[in-house]
């Protein structure tokens, strides 16, 4: 199977098209192949071996998926995140706006970029 560029590195939610079931999942020979876009949750297995500590929970399956199953997606944004995301941009404009007017103040620009950081750490871009 070809590699996927949107594989899950890190445990989150993401939009996945399932191919293939792992051995012994029940009904899996009647849940794959799906051409159906739908979401599903990366978590963290714990395990030692890369190839088995991400693992897939898909609804309603009780036994979780190897990440190679899939086609993948985007990851998706929480709306609570989204929300923080979008007045961190809204105060990074403002600031700059303030700037191309002659404020200098570096009090500023450190409280926004603090803000961005953190904002930025919850979604895996910082």
């Amino acid at each position: 199977m070809g590699e996927n560029k949107h594989t899950p590195s890190k445990p989150g939610w993401y939009w996945a098209k399932w191919k293939i079931a792992d051995d012994g999942t029940r009904d899996g020979g009647e849940l794959t192949p799906s051409d159906r876009w739908e979401v599903v949750e990366v978590v963290d297995n714990g395990g030692e071996d890369p190839a088995d500590k991400l693992r897939v929970s898909v609804s309603g399956v009780e036994k979780t998926q190897s990440v190679e199953n899939f086609f993948w997606g985007d990851r998706i944004i929480k709306a609570d995140i989204m929300t923080e995301l979008v007045a961190a941009l809204q105060a990074s404009t403002h600031a700059l706006r303030s700037y191309q007017y002659g404020n200098a103040a570096t009090e500023l620009a450190e409280s926004i970029a603090g803000k961005n950081d953190a904002v930025l750490s919850k979604i895996g871009g910082a």
